[in-house]
């Protein structure tokens, strides 16, 4: 199954569209779209300026195989066409910013389509713009959390950079609900969610990671420096597009072994939960629990969800992963997950430029086209509506009486000044003569 999803995406706030739009072709495979909001969440230090304004994201894009995404064009489409319309309008930071709410908020339609109950997810009203793009940065490696540091990495960059906590981390990594990874972008392969669920922005990154067993995956493509974890139960797919996984900087949020965050080169064990302790993300996974259904012994439920690999990553009964309750929250209530999600992608989108940013009510738009209205006249003998704003309007004209030479008593010469008026006859018009 080819990464061809399009990401043509432009949800205007300050020029003032209605809808986001967006060209999704293949929704299965959100690739473009879900490695643009990923990145997007990465910061640097508090105070610098913000990430999506430096060069180092466009060579990060580009080195990660987003080329075609940004410039190129993928199924002939590119982030850049729509841009172009708009360069002179909107900063190119805040136009990827733009972009990829466009795709949450499109990705999060589809989930209400399906689940009419689902809650709406509103990112346009806390939208502030005002990004400056830089030209140059000094600083660009090590941006991005390195998966292979696992919880490391994400407590470096969320935590102790950004100033989130374990519970703003672990939303945002939320965004993984959408796409997958393959190994031409960045090394690593799979989905982190079934294929159907990841076209949709929802909690299901969250049950996953808990309704489902996982084992170690060393050298993904013959890479010895790209490892991850593999679904492991019996609900797996087998087949290379089917593939689902998890990265160290995933796994660990939930799971530790000998009470350290899971790191696959590390760790040779069975991250997965008993029933019990997971069942209302397993409620959320339409009852299915390692591929089957819940119960039974501890052995039963091990060998339905880790098969041969009986050495589990620590507690089953209770994760210790540093987000462990977050995550627990999140697969049992999706609302719990958006509410949080909101709060941390504002301060991953507006790191470094919170005072300078501006909401949309500030926006210079242009006036909308006028619509003629119409009031009453102010002279009382009137009855005449006239517009008070649009187009001057034509006004009606005043039948000018005109002599005609057909003598007929309507047609009577007007009399010199000074004459009397005769009372007008039966069916004469306003516009009847007057004779001496």
């Amino acid at each position: 199954m080819p990464l061809s999803e399009t990401c043509v995406v432009f949800l205007s706030h300050c020029l003032r569209r209605a809808q986001p739009q967006t060209a999704l072709k293949r929704t299965g495979q959100a690739a473009c779209c879900a490695w643009l909001a990923t990145i997007l969440w990465i910061s640097p230090t508090v105070k610098v300026v913000q990430m999506v304004a430096q060069t180092w994201l466009i060579q990060t894009m580009l080195a990660w195989g987003l080329d075609a995404c940004l410039r190129t064009g993928e199924n002939g489409l590119s982030l850049l066409q729509p841009y172009q319309a708009h360069c002179t309008s909107v900063s190119f930071s805040d136009f990827l910013v733009i972009a990829a709410e466009a795709v949450i908020a499109s990705t999060r339609q589809r989930h209400q389509a399906a689940n009419p109950r689902a809650l709406a997810l509103d990112l346009r009203s806390q939208f502030r713009f005002g990004r400056v793009t830089a030209a140059t940065c000094g600083f660009a490696a090590g941006r991005l959390p390195n998966p292979e540091r696992g919880c490391a990495a994400v407590e470096e960059t969320f935590v102790q950079r950004m100033g989130l906590d374990w519970t703003g981390a672990a939303a945002l990594m939320g965004v993984h609900t959408l796409g997958r990874a393959h190994v031409s972008n960045s090394g690593y392969h799979g989905w982190w969610s079934d294929p159907e669920n990841s076209r949709r922005f929802n909690n299901n990154y969250f049950v996953s990671l808990l309704a489902k067993g996982w084992i170690r995956e060393l050298g993904v493509s013959g890479n010895n420096g790209k490892n991850q974890w593999q679904r492991s139960d019996v609900g797996r797919d087998t087949s290379f597009d089917g593939h689902e996984m998890m990265l160290n900087t995933d796994i660990c949020l939930a799971y530790t072994e000998n009470s350290q965050p899971l790191i696959a080169t590390r760790h040779n064990c069975c991250a997965w939960l008993n029933g019990n302790v997971v069942r209302r993300a397993v409620q959320n996974n339409d009852g299915e629990f390692c591929g089957g259904r819940p119960g039974g012994s501890a052995g039963r439920e091990r060998r339905q969800c880790c098969g041969v690999q009986a050495n589990d990553c620590g507690n089953r009964g209770n994760p210790t992963g540093p987000a462990a309750q977050a995550i627990l929250n999140f697969a049992a209530n999706e609302a719990a997950f958006l509410i949080a999600f909101q709060g941390a992608w504002r301060v991953a989108t507006e790191n470094g430029f919170e005072n300078s940013l501006r909401p949309l009510g500030q926006c210079r738009s242009p006036a909308p086209a006028p619509v003629p209205a119409t009031v009453p006249s102010p002279t009382p003998a009137s009855t005449t509506l006239v517009p008070t704003a649009g187009p001057t309007p034509v006004p009606t004209p005043v039948p000018t009486p005109v002599p005609t030479p057909v003598p007929t008593p309507a047609t009577t010469p007007i009399p010199p000044a000074g004459g009397k008026r005769r009372r007008r006859g039966k069916g004469e018009g306003k516009g009847g003569r007057v004779q001496p």
